[in-house]
């Protein structure tokens, strides 16, 4: 976005064919224009952008919703604003031999006209790793239960060392076969 911030996010839209492609379609159109347009303010509350977004979407009268994860670092001063529309699982923000879950709960984009979004921050350091996954990856898993599951992700955040390969290695899952839903993996690392 300019040379102290950049912004990124992770989405899965609901359903497939050509009404998702479309949603996809507007996804990317947004983020062009907000690359574009953006205002100093926005950058850090990402749930405004959330909310813009969501209007788009009700306003186009699709009958999808998307889950979606936005991110923006401010480099000067090493912070990760966030927001959170209904994705999950949570993203895991790894931090040397530690990992903490980004929970900040929020409903789906495409659902409802008025609703808003909460923007949270934390501290995106030097060697901070944070790995955002799709559920499709929980579909996958051989582990039993959710806490298992998402006990398995955090290790999996902090052993894979920013790398997403690693990381498929350690939750075991092989890239190559078809699960039944779509599984992506979205890495942001704070190098030196």
């Amino acid at each position: 976005l300019s040379e102290d911030y950049f912004a990124f996010y992770i989405a899965d839209v609901s359903g497939h064919g050509a009404s998702s492609a479309f949603v996809t379609a507007i996804l990317k159109n947004f983020s062009y224009r907000f690359r574009r347009e953006y205002r100093p303010k926005a950058l850090k509350l990402p749930g405004d952008i959330l909310i813009r977004l969501n209007r788009e979407i009700v306003d186009n009268e699709i009958d999808k919703h998307v889950s979606i994860f936005i991110g923006i670092v401010n480099l000067s001063t090493n912070q990760l604003h966030y927001g959170n529309a209904g994705h999950f699982p949570y993203g895991v923000l790894a931090r040397g031999g530690d990992a903490m879950v980004l929970d900040l709960p929020g409903k789906p984009i495409g659902l409802f006209e008025n609703i808003s979004y909460a923007s949270n921050t934390v501290e995106f350091r030097e060697g901070d790793n944070l790995v955002l996954l799709s559920d499709g990856v929980l579909e996958v898993m051989e582990e039993i239960g959710l806490e298992s599951k998402e006990k398995r992700l955090m290790q999996a955040a902090v052993e894979c060392e920013g790398t997403i390969e690693r990381l498929w290695n350690f939750l075991d899952i092989d890239t190559s076969v078809v699960g039944p839903d779509d599984m992506t993996c979205l890495m942001v690392s704070c190098e030196a």
